[in-house]
């Protein structure tokens, strides 16, 4: 009965790895505490001393951080297990700027192919939803942390993600282990803590195993996040060409399967999830809407009939010279290139005046740049930005738009689209 914790976690680790044997190195995100110090020390009796590296992340936010370093380097040093400890500037005392700093330096030092293993278990896993629920989270949140996913070149992987911190005490304890503890964790400003100390306990004295059927919830929510990114992935290749959104053929959705596509199709592009008042907006655009929308690093428009999504790139220049028409040129929101013909010319490119025009004898005189451009169905945002090429003074091409017929050469230019 004594060895009965360790001995279940120990098997179930041993499952884990003879399930992942194509992994040839391990990463152990290592802290010195209970969880990632049972998770070291039953990898290395597990696991030759040479697929494994010990990594401390030291994120200078405790007077002891040093000396945890230290201890860390002793723990890995006594198992025969080469460490790493990397020091991170965190952003702020907050859990998710330590948090942010933390994956930041994981992923900069796990090598192609390789895997991270982090010790979070199930009842991180009920606090996290828990967390998360209370904030008003949707499905993704609630579907909390993944058991494996690409991380970096590698991958990451939580192999303790189905059991208990009471399974983990238990089993340390039954091996005599030592560990670190970090005195933030008793500081119940944090909402973690707060969770932990406060609620959790209350919690399980009315509901044991509470945080194991939690965190079976998440898994279901984790099922539910990936049925609906099919299925936004199935409607964005029905509605979405060329990074634009056919808005008739998006009204025939539910308002739900609307919704459903716009969180998929932005949080594509997006560093972040895109907030619930924007997704409530574009999901209800009328046909006819107009509309501009400058999302971190990305801008959506409204347009005759569609939806644009772009990325935002500053540019450096509203005129340069072409020098070698042969190659390329980037030049404000896009990129000119030889369609047809040979240039062997030094190329003029600008932006349009306002109010410019061009001869066009078979319209019978001088028409407003703006006029074509109108005509053609560029998008009024592009048309401060649309390159005006010109050879020797004279306008000889509007990309797209209209060109003298006299040049033998053809010149388009594509707009740089989201990546």
């Amino acid at each position: 009965m004594k060895t009965q914790s360790a001995a279940l976690v120990k098997d179930h680790l041993r499952q884990f790895f003879s399930q992942n044997e194509h992994v040839p190195h391990w990463y152990v995100g290592f802290s010195g505490g209970l969880d990632s110090t049972l998770l070291l020390v039953l990898a290395a009796d597990l696991l030759s001393k040479e697929r494994l590296t010990a990594v401390y992340i030291n994120h200078q936010l405790q007077s002891a951080a040093n000396d945890w370093q230290g201890r860390c380097q002793g723990v890995a040093d006594a198992l025969g297990i080469p460490y790493k400890a990397i020091q991170v500037d965190c952003a702020s005392s907050s859990e998710s700027a330590a948090r942010e700093a933390r994956m930041g330096a994981f992923q900069a030092v796990l090598p192609a192919n390789c895997g991270l293993l982090l010790a979070h278990h199930a009842t991180d896993q009920a606090e996290t939803l828990l967390m998360r629920l209370i904030r008003g989270t949707g499905v993704s949140g609630a579907a909390g942390m993944q058991f494996q996913r690409r991380f970096g070149l590698g991958e990451m992987f939580r192999p303790f993600l189905y059991l208990t911190r009471r399974q983990l005490e238990q089993a340390a304890q039954e091996l005599k282990l030592s560990w670190v503890e970090d005195p933030s964790n008793q500081n119940s400003d944090y909402t973690r803590n707060f969770i932990r100390q406060q609620v959790a306990p209350l919690i399980e004295s009315r509901w044991v195993g509470w945080d194991k059927n939690i965190a079976k919830g998440s898994a279901r929510f984790a099922e539910a996040d990936e049925l609906l990114k099919e299925l936004a992935d199935a409607d964005i290749l029905k509605l979405v060409e060329s990074q634009k959104l056919d808005l008739t053929a998006f009204a025939q959705l539910s308002l739900a399967r609307r919704k459903n596509v716009i969180y998929r199709w932005l949080g594509k592009y997006l560093q972040m999830v895109p907030s619930s008042d924007l997704v409530e907006q574009l999901a209800s655009l009328a046909l006819n809407a107009k509309g501009e929308w400058l999302v971190s690093s990305i801008t959506l428009h409204a347009y005759k009939g569609y939806l644009y999504l772009e990325q935002v790139r500053p540019f450096a220049t509203d005129s340069c010279e072409w020098i070698s028409p042969s190659v390329s040129c980037q030049f404000t929101c896009g990129e000119l290139r030889l369609s047809q013909g040979e240039c062997n010319d030094v190329l003029h490119v600008r932006t349009r005046i306002d109010g410019e025009k061009v001869l066009i004898p078979q319209r019978g005189g001088q028409v407003a740049i703006k006029k074509l451009m109108n005509e053609q169905q560029i998008p009024p945002w592009h048309r401060g930005l649309w390159p005006v090429v010109e050879l020797n003074g004279k306008v000889i091409s509007i990309p797209g738009v209209w060109e003298d017929e006299s040049i033998p050469f053809s010149i388009e230019f594509k707009v740089n689209s989201a990546p």
